[in-house]
């Protein structure tokens, strides 16, 4: 099950205090991907699993390797997005056209990032809950 939907986004009118609420929701969902990502660790190190299934080590080192990979793009999104989140309060400053189109861009691309992320890492989730379900 994998999700398309086209990204948009509504940023161009949107208020100082509406830019900061979806900075601060990006970085709650990046903040809790980091428990996630460690139970799934937890879990997939356990002897939980039925013996015997083929390539069942092979299989979780693969997730164990992708979801440190994982982590690792969570933990830079999540810097980028802290350093946005200071940043939001100049927008306030920009006199003229071109800045305040330059800070929405920005604004634009962290978002569709951020976005593209959390889509596959519910994907990365999704593909392992199936593959745990499967060899429990």
């Amino acid at each position: 099950m994998e999700t398309t939907i086209k990204y948009k986004n509504f940023n161009r009118d949107k208020s100082i205090e509406e830019l900061q609420y979806n900075s601060h929701q990006w970085k709650d969902k990046l903040e809790f991907l980091k428990v996630e990502f460690a139970f799934l660790k937890f879990l997939l190190s356990s002897n939980i699993f039925e013996e015997g299934v083929i390539n069942l080590f092979e299989k979780i080192e693969l997730f164990k390797k992708d979801i440190d990979s994982a982590n690792e793009k969570r933990s830079k999104l999540l810097d980028k997005t802290n350093s946005h989140i200071g940043q939001i309060t100049k927008k306030i400053e920009c006199v003229d056209i071109e800045c305040d189109w330059y800070f929405i861009e920005t604004h634009k691309n962290l978002e569709y990032k951020v976005e593209v992320f959390l889509e596959k890492s519910n994907n990365l989730k999704l593909q392992l809950f199936q593959y745990i379900q499967g060899v429990l």
